[in-house]
């Protein structure tokens, strides 16, 4: 069977109750189908992960057998080592199947904590970023975003904009923008979070002047709200942009 042909049977094993078959499956498909063709990527730690964590949470034997597997691997890079892949993964089994935040967490706290900024962090921020914010750690989020954020993402702003424009399938592009849209506004709650209010401020203009002021706003101020750090600028905010609606 090829890849396409395997990902069929372990959902099916899954559904007709067959655990240890769809342990077996799944597992070959963790191990082995990026062989086959590295663009499976995505859908290994999406597709494949989502059907391990529903098989984990129906059959204990599953739940061990995969627990191993993450187990087994190591959240640090060798000296010398870029291939973070070992890592990827390792983050990938314990957040989207295990959803072991603790352990994640004490191996983030680790990375946070050295005086240097570790390869790992580095390469991986965008992915612990996301991890921090949905963990409620808005600060540390805050604190390790780099000074020169709102510069980047002006650019890809612009980048993206371009790409949009020639996207025919107008449901993808607005998904598309609502994910640049929730970034930054998880980036400007981040440094308000780590009392960084000049930059915050930087990037609620930003929202404002690229995406539509309204729905910008809103998603400003519940964000705000959710990470802690609403304030009476954001009501002060919302009375500007009533204000210009109004004039115009």
């Amino acid at each position: 069977m090829n890849v396409q042909e395997r990902l069929k049977n372990a959902a099916g094993l899954v559904e007709s109750g067959e655990y240890a078959e769809a342990t077996s499956e799944l597992t070959w498909l963790w191990n082995h189908m990026l062989e086959e063709n590295k663009a499976f990527g995505g859908v290994r730690s999406s597709y494949v992960v989502s059907w391990m964590k529903r098989l984990a949470e129906l059959d204990q034997e599953a739940h061990q057998t995969f627990k191993a597997l993450r187990d087994k691997l190591t959240p640090r890079l060798e000296p010398g080592s870029t291939d973070y892949a070992p890592i990827m993964d390792w983050f990938t089994l314990s957040n989207k199947l295990l959803e072991d935040h603790s352990t994640i967490g004490s191996w983030v706290d680790g990375l946070l904590a050295s005086e240097n900024e570790p390869f790992e962090l580095r390469i991986m921020k965008g992915t612990i970023l996301s991890w921090l914010t949905n963990q409620g750690r808005w600060a540390d989020a805050g604190r390790i975003l780099e000074p020169g954020t709102i510069f980047v993402a002006r650019a890809r702003l612009r980048i993206e904009e371009e790409k949009h424009n020639d996207q025919h399938d107008e449901d993808m592009r607005q998904r598309l923008v609502d994910m640049q849209l929730m970034e930054l506004v998880r980036t400007h709650a981040s440094y308000l979070a780590a009392n960084r209010d000049d930059e915050a401020w930087e990037v609620a203009d930003l929202l404002l002047g690229h995406f539509d002021k309204s729905q910008a706003c809103t998603a400003i101020q519940e964000i705000a709200r959710i990470a802690g750090v609403f304030s009476a600028k954001h009501d002060q905010m919302v009375r500007d942009r009533m204000t210009n609606d109004s004039d115009d």
